[in-house]
């Protein structure tokens, strides 16, 4: 009796965690993945990939006019009370053919990008909460005459990754 129960409980405690590592690598390509999630109703906008993984590295030289900006749209309704908030520093820097911007946003905004091409400039996103941590490590590095890197990285499956280095 032992020698048929060993193999049957084995198959019914094993059973279970091969069948969920089964379902948590459902495989296929991320377009295949997108437009299952597209149909299932998950994707709320878009997603703006680009043709080829890209990954730039530039040294920062300097900060441009920092803008501070606040929006609401006042239509009466309790939506009006919600205000949206960001800080843009343009960043200079030795590549003369993009613009860079560190764009800092507030608790009420819904950012889906890390980083974002948009309107001609390369916007990497960050919270409110650390705008003064960044800007100060920025300040006190360009006083000492350190280095600053910026690398973005925009992959094809829609990772991306904004990345200053001291």
């Amino acid at each position: 009796m032992t020698k048929i129960l060993r193999p049957v409980l084995f198959v019914l405690f094993f059973s279970p965690a091969f069948l969920a590592a089964q379902n948590n690598n459902p495989g296929g390509t991320v377009y295949e993945t997108e437009n299952k999630n597209r149909k299932e109703g998950r994707v709320v906008f878009a997603p703006q990939h680009p043709a080829e993984d890209k990954t730039d590295v530039v040294e920062v030289t300097g900060l441009g006019k920092a803008a501070f900006i606040v929006s609401n749209v006042a239509d009466g309704t309790p939506e009006s009370y919600r205000h949206s908030q960001q800080i843009i520093i343009p960043l200079l820097t030795t590549e003369k053919s993009k613009n860079y911007q560190l764009v800092f946003y507030g608790e009420n905004d819904k950012i889906p990008y890390a980083v974002e091409l948009k309107d001609g400039a390369v916007n990497i996103y960050y919270p409110n909460s650390l705008y003064s941590d960044i800007k100060q490590k920025l300040d006190e590095t360009f006083l000492k005459g350190g280095k600053v890197r910026l690398k973005v990285v925009r992959n094809t499956n829609g990772f991306s990754e904004g990345v200053l280095q001291f």
